[in-house]
């Protein structure tokens, strides 16, 4: 996936880097999207981001709702395999929700990670 070394990226960035998919209510809500736009300058081709908001701004052209099946499958790594893992935050019924259509989808319960589950 990422390179181990400081400046070794794979050799097929098809094959490896961060999908991120990043869901909020509304445009003012996104708080990183600068540093994602950072990152995919520092490391282009290994960083990807999709938004998704709630309530978007006419004319807004990424995702619009709720991170949905459709979504994990078209912008994070699908078909899960033995190298992924998906790594999710916000509130505790968000990730109930994402652990459910992972699973449902096909993700081995070792193959991501809810920080609800550590309360």
């Amino acid at each position: 996936m990422l390179g181990r070394e400081p400046g070794q990226t794979p050799a097929d960035t098809k094959e490896g880097g961060v999908k991120i998919v990043y869901a909020a209510e509304s445009p003012g809500d996104l708080a990183f999207v600068q540093s994602f736009d950072r990152l995919s300058e520092r490391y282009p081709g290994l960083i990807s981001y999709y938004l998704v908001l709630n309530k978007p701004a006419k004319g807004w052209t990424q995702g619009i709702g709720f991170v949905d099946q459709d979504t994990i499958r078209q912008k994070l790594w699908f078909p899960p395999a033995d190298d992924h893992v998906v790594v999710m935050c916000g509130p505790p019924i968000f990730e109930k929700i994402m652990c459910g259509n992972l699973a449902k989808i096909g993700y081995p319960r070792n193959q991501y990670y809810s920080f609800a589950d550590d309360q």
